[in-house]
């Protein structure tokens, strides 16, 4: 018990040693915790300890700190398939639209102009990429008209067609409006660059 005792005390006074140099350089700690820090060097102690790895150790722990990171921040975002209406639009819809809907298959659904799936904000007037030609330096493109989600929550974008091309000197894509029917499309058929 009292080994107990003194180890714990031990620990706490190594963290307070950190104290005098973190207030020396960023002034009063009322927003600075080191158990972070500690946190953080434990986790690069046991992948040194576990990997014997000394051949680039700053690029192996950085390495697997990012693949902790991503592991850690993608699984509950991305496996969840939560989709949530921001705005509905109470628009009786065109004969195009209607028409667009029925080749689609959907005869049902929330017209709104703005949602939120798995955290990302999809709204009228974005525009995103459809088809990546061989040569990336045009790229077709949909222009969000309308969103539709359909009774089993799928969303569905009507979109208008653009085709861009790469425009060297400003370092990005220019659309053309070429082709200006719209479209009924799935958010799964869009790239995901």
């Amino acid at each position: 018990m009292l080994l107990n005792f003194c180890l714990n005390l031990f620990l706490k006074h190594h963290y307070l040693s950190h104290y005098r140099m973190l207030t020396r350089n960023f002034g009063p700690l009322i927003r600075l915790w080191t158990m972070r820090f500690e946190s953080k060097h434990q986790f690069f102690k046991r992948c040194m300890r576990n990997s014997r790895n000394f051949i680039n150790v700053t690029g192996m722990l950085a390495k697997r700190h990012q693949m902790l990171q991503a592991y850690l921040s993608g699984a509950p975002r991305f496996l969840t398939n939560e989709v949530l209406i921001n705005s509905n639009l109470v628009v009786d819809p065109s004969t195009e639209v209607k028409e667009c809907l029925q080749s689609s298959g959907i005869t049902d659904g929330h017209l709104c102009t703005e949602c939120t799936v798995r955290g990302t904000v999809y709204s009228k007037g974005q525009v995103l990429p459809i088809e990546m030609h061989p040569d990336k330096k045009s790229i077709l493109f949909g222009k969000i008209e309308m969103i539709v989600i359909d009774p089993e929550m799928h969303v569905n974008f009507l979109a208008s067609l653009k085709s861009g091309q790469f425009n060297f000197e400003i370092r990005c894509y220019v659309l053309c409006s070429d082709n200006c029917s719209v479209h009924c499309m799935l958010l799964d058929s869009f790239l995901d660059l």
